[in-house]
């Protein structure tokens, strides 16, 4: 169909048609020119960023959209620019930030920093957390308690129980365990794909050639004993002090030995176990022998609150012995231990040796004296509101010469009525008034004490040896001021060589101990 316009006509409309184009085209350059170029003035010092987006939206109408946990990362802005650009002030802006923008429309959208591709070395991605359990044993194929084991280079860890058995968290396959014990070889092992471990221990190669005492003062190398041996040193015993009962300074001294004080506290018994040894029967004694100097002591098994003496722990023969006097203690664990005393030795052997001056050179003189100062680690957080009763309603009363008397319940809780500072009668028939007394419990406690002096002489020479010590002790029980023990002992240990055949020796223990109010089963 043909166009109704002329050829002219045609001509002059495309004309207008591309001139308005081009100046819809200028208009909006000059808009996008006027967007990026409007002239922005700055002045911050450690501003928070949102400050400066604030600063911004004045000057140029845009606004910021962000999320809160992007903008946490922020650093503060330092920034000072004169007639600049909005681009320009934008760039300097993000310089430093670990996100950058971009602008759409009116609106200036903040976005992580896109990383570096080739600059970023990954991680390579986490071992995932296991479980790991297993056993240990030493050569023979006896189960290990109280060995240590730990991941390498870390303090997570713990220690095996009375079967050997451990169980550890460990961060993946390549984890390095560590086991120690005293007298066993420290072993590396790797966790592995597996979750269960048999590890074996080797006795240690070193101290093999060590003397022990052994039974009836027999002296053997230490290589040649069929059980495992500990040794504790007597200057291990009293490092951290002198203690009324020696063997309270063994706790974690000795691998696979058990020690637990009673309720009976210093002056009562100690008990010991080693490696665990335990019985169906609760009468049966578990307690290793103790032998002291090659004589054997004559012991009992502890009895808290028992029929022995009326209910009191009086301890046994091991309490008497003077820490400050032991020269080593020698643990022997397993029932080998019998073919050298027998059935009484199947729950392992304590050996004693006392001091000498075996090793003085010439003629000496040592003392000590030290004082120690004991209190209750923590006390008990009591209620004061409410008195004795099951509920707010128990109020007692009794007549008394023709008069009703508010008397103190015969409950045994303590939240029954509140306390309201009214006459009440006691149980002494005493009128006081129904008030708490907040330190009741505290005043069951005094601050307790314990003193030990000591003094000692020693010589030896090609004849022969001596060492005599005083031991002067005293003891101050927290409980009262009326329960305290008393100990006096003197150690004599001599030996004089006769002849090339004959060897003379005297050891000898006197002990005085006096004690008082000690502790009953209730305490």
């Amino acid at each position: 169909m043909p166009s109704p316009l002329g050829k002219g006509a045609r001509q002059t409309l495309r004309r207008r048609i591309t001139i308005t184009v081009l100046l819809l085209l200028i208009t909006c350059l000059q808009i996008s020119a006027k967007t990026f170029y409007q002239q922005i003035t700055l002045s911050q010092k450690r501003s928070p960023i949102i400050k400066v987006f604030e600063e911004i939206k004045k000057q140029t109408g845009y606004r910021f959209w962000y999320e809160d946990k992007l903008i946490a990362q922020s650093k503060p802005v330092d920034i000072a620019v004169q007639n600049a650009t909005l681009e320009q002030v934008l760039d300097l802006l993000f310089k430093d930030q670990p996100f950058s923008y971009e602008i759409i429309g009116k609106v200036i959208a903040i976005k992580e920093k896109p990383a570096k591709a080739g600059n970023i070395d990954l991680p390579p991605p986490p071992d995932q957390d296991k479980r790991i359990s297993g056993i240990v044993r030493d050569s023979l194929g006896t189960p290990l308690p109280g060995v240590s084991y730990s991941i390498k280079g870390t303090k997570t860890g713990g220690a095996t129980d009375a079967s050997g058995r451990f169980s550890i968290t460990v961060p993946g396959n390549n984890t390095i365990l560590v086991f120690s014990s005293i007298g066993f070889e420290t072993r590396e092992i790797s966790a592995g794909s597996g979750d269960f471990l048999n590890i074996t221990l080797s006795a240690a190669s070193t101290g093999l050639s060590d003397v022990v005492v052994t039974a009836l003062g027999v002296k053997r190398d230490r290589a040649s004993l069929g059980y495992a041996i500990s040794t504790i040193k007597g200057e291990e015993l009293t490092k951290a002090g002198a203690t009324m009962n020696p063997f309270l300074a063994l706790y974690g001294k000795a691998s696979g030995v058990g020690v637990n004080a009673g309720a009976a506290g210093p002056q009562g018994g100690i008990r010991i176990n080693i490696r665990g040894a335990a019985s169906m029967n609760p009468d049966q004694n578990t307690r290793p022998l103790f032998v002291v100097d090659g004589v054997i002591i004559s012991d009992r098994k502890t009895s808290i609150g028992g029929t022995v003496g009326a209910g009191f722990d009086y301890g046994a023969g091991i309490n008497d012995i003077n820490s400050v006097d032991i020269e080593s203690i020698e643990i022997l664990k397993g029932a080998k231990a019998t073919v050298l005393y027998g059935s009484d030795a199947a729950n392992g052997v304590v050996l004693i040796t006392t001091k000498s001056g075996r090793n003085t050179r010439g003629f000496g003189m040592t003392g000590a004296y030290q004082y120690t100062i004991e209190q209750p680690a923590n006390y008990l957080k009591l209620q004061n509101t409410y008195g004795l009763g099951q509920t707010i309603y128990d109020t007692a009363y009794a007549t008394v010469n023709g008069r009703q008397t508010r008397v103190v319940p015969n409950f045994r809780y303590n939240f029954g009525p509140k306390f309201d500072g009214a006459d009440m009668m006691m149980y002494d028939s005493s009128i006081v008034k129904n008030n708490a007394y907040p330190n009741n419990y505290r005043d069951l406690f005094q601050t307790g004490y314990s003193s030990n002096a000591n003094v000692a002489i020693s010589g030896s020479n090609e004849k022969g040896s001596l060492r005599a010590s005083y031991t002067n002790y005293r003891y101050q029980d927290i409980i009262s001021t009326n329960s305290w023990q008393k100990r006096n002992t003197f150690s004599f240990n001599g030996s004089i060589k006769a002849s090339d055949l004959a060897t003379f020796e005297v050891v000898s223990n006197i002990y005085n101990i006096t004690s008082q109010n000690r502790r009953g089963m209730n305490s």
